[in-house]
């Protein structure tokens, strides 16, 4: 199911570069995401991607709203939502069982900082995807620095930040396994892609660590 998505995914971004420039240019994220989502529906009724059909997944949604894991919040909501199209047997609480993806643009001054800390943090304190094994991050890339994926996590991670507490990206982040290609570059408009390993400080499990593996897919303008 990741892969087939992740496919999909790629495939809606080659088709907004040939046909939704004018939204690119926007750089605005929402926007871009928006229309994303109008393709992956339609590439859905369509079936134009193998995998990715009404029998095998539900509608992509973009914000949908879903409790933290306190439930102090009710509105946190990643920009993008993938269902099953079927329930799962075994699985407990059929809301939370899903593709979750935070979506960032990689453009001016919205960099690498932003994409950890208002991105990848996201998945870490109990925000989003507190009941999935698994979670993706998506970069929007307009920065001609930022292309390499690999390159680019590995050293944002090991730059110290600025201001206490003193730390690297890495530590706040929690990193446990750092950037390895899971997949390799769909075409010269995506990059492979990048897995990450970290530990959530929540929800807390009694006597054990709480990883999160993240997919990092990056979609790059026309270069």
């Amino acid at each position: 199911m990741i892969v087939v998505v992740e496919q999909a995914i790629r495939q809606a971004w080659r088709t907004l570069v040939l046909e939704h420039q004018a939204v690119l240019v926007t750089r605005d994220e929402d926007r871009i995401t928006d229309r994303l989502l109008d393709v992956l529906v339609d590439m859905r009724a369509r079936g134009t991607v193998p995998g990715f059909t009404a029998e095998l997944f539900g509608v992509p949604v973009r914000d949908a709203k879903l409790a933290d894991w306190l439930g102090d919040s009710i509105d946190k909501t990643p920009d993008i939502t993938v269902y099953p199209a079927q329930p799962r047997q075994g699985i407990s609480d059929g809301r939370h069982d899903a593709l979750f993806f935070e979506c960032k643009v990689l453009h001016g001054s919205r960099r690498l900082t932003q994409y950890g800390d208002e991105g990848i943090q996201r998945f870490l304190d109990g925000r989003y995807a507190w009941r999935m094994p698994h979670a993706h991050m998506v970069a929007y890339v307009f920065s001609t620095t930022d292309r390499q994926p690999t390159s680019a996590l590995n050293t944002h991670f090991a730059r110290q930040r600025v201001g206490p507490p003193r730390q690297t990206n890495a530590q706040r982040l929690a990193v446990r396994d750092w950037p390895i290609e899971v997949s390799p570059a769909g075409c010269a408009r995506t990059r492979p892609i990048i897995q990450t390993g970290h530990l959530r400080s929540a929800p807390i499990l009694q006597g054990r660590d709480n990883p999160i593996v993240l997919r990092h897919l990056w979609l790059c303008d026309p270069e």
